[in-house]
């Protein structure tokens, strides 16, 4: 029983160390200089650099399928937010959904 326990709390350590991880990932872009305000704020906000990398994956499959759009018109919606992470945030969760639509579109 005792055994199974610290299993289990393993187990869920490990999870929350790579949900961790991945959060704190940085776009590779993140390296470069240059930035405009609203990459610099992506590259200092755990949350945001999260949501680049999810939306990346979720952008790659998309683009498998030719259903990904064009990358440049979110970028240029992305970075009208200028420093705003609420607003940042949304442009990310709104292309997410409007990719993971573009891929149920094609999988029905």
């Amino acid at each position: 029983m005792l055994r199974g326990m610290m299993l289990a709390a393993a187990l869920a350590c490990a999870g929350f160390v790579a949900s961790t991880a991945a959060a704190q990932s940085w776009p590779a872009w993140c390296s470069k200089s240059g930035l405009n305000p609203t990459e610099q704020t992506i590259c200092e906000t755990p949350l945001l650099r999260s949501l680049e990398n999810r939306m990346i994956r979720v952008y790659i499959r998309a683009r498998t399928y030719g259903v990904a759009g064009n990358p440049r018109s979110f970028v240029i919606y992305r970075n009208r937010c200028g420093r705003e992470v609420y607003c940042i945030e949304q442009a990310y969760r709104d292309r997410i959904a409007e990719l993971r639509d573009a891929l149920r579109s094609v999988r029905d």
